[in-house]
Parts: C-alpha cells; sequence; structure tokens
C-alpha cells in the first residue's frame, strides 16, 4: 500500500511542476522525465496486482498444460523386436 502512495505522490508533483516551456532545466526535463517513469512504475504495479488470472496462474509453478513439444507420448514404438 506504502508503494502506490510513494508512486501516485510523485507522479502527481512530477506532472504538476512539468512546464516544456521553461528555460529551467529542472521543468522541461527533469519533471517530465518523472512522470514517465511514475507512470510507467503505475502500470507496472497496476500488472502485478491484477495477476494473469489466467492460463497459468497456479502458485505451484505447474499451468496445467499439456501438449507441449516434450509433453506426452511422441507416437513411436517401443523400439524392442520379438
Amino acid at each position: 500500500m506504502k508503494s502506490i502512495v510513494i508512486i501516485m505522490a510523485g507522479l502527481w508533483i512530477s506532472w504538476h511542476y512539468t512546464d516544456l516551456h521553461s528555460d529551467q532545466m529542472l521543468f522541461n526535463m527533469v519533471a517530465p522525465l518523472g512522470v514517465l517513469i511514475f507512470g510507467a512504475s503505475l502500470a507496472v504495479w497496476l500488472v502485478l496486482k491484477m495477476g494473469s488470472g489466467g492460463r497459468g496462474s497456479r502458485s505451484d509453478g505447474y499451468s496445467g498444460d499439456s501438449g507441449g513439444f516434450f509433453d506426452g507420448d511422441s507416437g513411436g514404438g517401443d523400439g524392442g523386436g520379438d
């Protein structure tokens, strides 16, 4: 919960001080860079909090999918004679 507060505060402060027509580098370069960084951080936070929710969402690392290249029977015989 603390991370979203920090991200939102940083995004708001960066957005507030962004002035692309300013002569000072803090306002026309650093603040927009902060908006970009905090916006990307917010997007990553949202994706992580939403989770995958679909295939492969089990916590044990096994997605339950079969039929991959190395899964199941290859269709060959046992290779033996007699």
